[in-house]
């Protein structure tokens, strides 16, 4: 179910720059500009699969995410979600959460690049590519 996503999986863990910040004068920008996140090909290919998998199926209720968090009983947090054992949650839960950081950054510019570099973003997605081996899907 989350082959087409969990397929970055290599790339992820090897990629040493997810994107940078832009703005204020930064690499050669006008001063005035307001800083913003410049994200690297592999971390927007990675933003289309998490959509892509929102729209192709709808029965996992992403498009309500929260509610989905809060049913798992999942605290809807940067804190909470860095601290979250992922081992243990089904791809409802994981996906939900990348959605969330996903709308969250929105919000909150720069905090989806904080997860890529950390490797929270990298782990669940590793989650989600267990959870295609148990149920014999793709690797």
């Amino acid at each position: 179910m989350f082959e087409n996503l969990t397929r970055y999986l290599g790339e992820l863990m090897s990629c040493s720059s997810f994107g940078k910040c832009c703005g204020l004068g930064a690499h050669g920008t006008d001063k005035d500009q307001a800083p913003f996140i410049s994200y690297s090909k592999l971390s927007l290919d990675v933003l289309r699969e998490i959509y892509a998998i929102v729209n192709a199926h709808p029965e996992l209720r992403l498009t309500k995410y929260q509610s989905v968090l809060e049913e798992k009983g999942i605290e809807i947090s940067a804190k909470s979600f860095e601290e979250t054992d992922v081992s243990v949650l089904d791809g409802q839960a994981v996906m939900a959460m990348l959605v969330c950081i996903v709308r969250m950054d929105r919000f909150v510019e720069g905090l989806l690049l904080t997860f890529l570099e950390n490797g929270k973003i990298t782990e669940w997605i590793g989650r989600l590519k267990e959870l295609d081996w148990e149920e014999g899907g793709a690797a």
